[in-house]
């Protein structure tokens, strides 16, 4: 990794630390700092005080195009990738399909799972967590390339950088040769030799809960020179890894529920669907983190409701409850994906019909409000904002 940059976020931690410590797991040190989040600062954002080429893509429904649980998504020139399903399906930017990629199998060109995706030299790279191995797809016709297979199980997510592989696995499941992995971040090379293994910061944060992020998250964000990564369940806290180095930060919330002391017990183990019904007398975040050239953010959901801290020029430019567009005039929900220079956020008909009541109040938009009202009603594709940093 390079060696010359400094983040404007590592500058706030300095700004910010309220205590250090230093411990980890494995051949790694870790040193530690503290970033308070007062949920009573939270705010409602306007979209375009921050932002601008805000762009609304209603999806193309018909059966061949519908997609659930968006995962990752890939924004290109001219079109845009998404990850739903154990598929990927790739839209224009005026949202009319075009292909999708399906090759679930067992074959040696199939795969079992999709965790993740990535678009490395203009391949798709997909992690198959269930066969533990990373597929290689042409991006042109979506035809299969190569596989190399990896040494540990349980990857949920990667990030590509300096021809260095940095995946995120759950220590659920962790024979790494000899069985004795307990590292929640591995490094390999391009064919998938381990490099390196990290243990994030295992001091005491009291946040009830010992379990890894849920299956969809973006634990990973990056730039050219340092590498983020959150772990929401286990310990509330941020992770940069720069120059080999991994630096831990915990967030503190100050006013966060009493935790349950069934969730106190160490043989206690929630699924995420109970985490997440819960999550009145819990916290779970970050969620999602999102390292780019401007600035530094994450999102975190608390009391059923996602919330993003946004930092750039080395200050918190905000911490929304709200996202608001004056154009729509419904709240928007928080980004779940950064890619290629956008803010991903994804208006579910579960989302939308939270808002119900402002978009029968009507909207200055009288496109986006009949799309709406067809989504809601009649629960199809979800329609993507694109909002780019200025």
């Amino acid at each position: 990794m390079k060696k010359d940059k400094v983040l404007p976020f590592q500058y706030l931690i300095l700004l910010l630390a309220v205590s250090g410590t230093s411990s980890c797991g494995g051949d790694k040190s870790v040193k530690s700092d503290s970033l308070v989040i007062d949920y009573k600062e939270f705010r409602d954002v306007e979209l375009r005080n921050f932002f601008k080429d805000i762009t609304y893509v209603t999806l193309e429904n018909h059966e061949e195009s519908i997609i659930n649980n968006v995962g990752r998504i890939v924004v290109l020139d001219t079109s845009i990738l998404v990850e739903s399903g154990d598929e990927i399906t790739e839209f224009s930017k005026k949202g009319k399909f075009l292909r999708r990629l399906n090759e679930q199998g067992f074959g040696p060109s199939e795969y079992q799972r999709i965790a993740d995706f990535q678009l490395i030299d203009n391949r798709l790279a997909i992690l198959d967590n269930k066969s533990d191995r990373l597929l290689f797809y042409n991006l042109e016709d979506f035809s299969f390339v190569s596989y190399i297979p990896l040494q540990f199980r349980g990857g949920s997510s990667f990030e590509y950088d300096n021809e260095m592989f940095y995946f995120h696995k759950s220590n659920r499941l962790n024979p790494l040769l000899n069985g004795t992995d307990k590292y929640e971040i591995i490094t390999t090379d391009k064919e998938g030799n381990i490099m390196g293994g990290y243990l994030p910061y295992e001091g005491e944060v009291k946040s009830g809960v010992t379990e890894n992020l849920i299956g969809l998250d973006r634990p990973f964000g990056r730039d050219g020179s340092s590498l983020i990564y959150s772990n929401g369940f286990r310990n509330d806290s941020l992770y940069i890894l720069s120059n080999g180095e991994l630096t831990g930060v915990n967030i503190g919330f100050p006013s966060r529920p009493s935790i349950p002391n069934d969730l106190n017990k160490s043989h206690f183990q929630p699924s995420p669907e109970e985490l997440l019904s819960r999550n009145s007398e819990i916290h779970v975040g970050p969620f999602f983190n999102f390292l780019t050239p401007k600035s530094q953010s994450f999102v975190i959901l608390y009391d059923m409701n996602f919330r993003w801290v946004y930092l750039k020029d080395d200050k918190i430019k905000f911490m929304s409850k709200n996202i608001i567009d004056s154009k729509i005039k419904i709240d928007i929900v928080a980004p779940n994906n950064y890619s290629n220079g956008y803010f991903v956020s994804v208006l579910t008909s579960e989302w939308l019909e939270t808002q119900e009541q402002k978009i029968i109040n009507g909207l200055n938009d009288i496109e986006f409000l009949k799309t709406a009202h067809q989504v809601l009603n009649e629960d199809l594709n979800p329609i993507l904002i694109l909002y780019k940093e200025k």
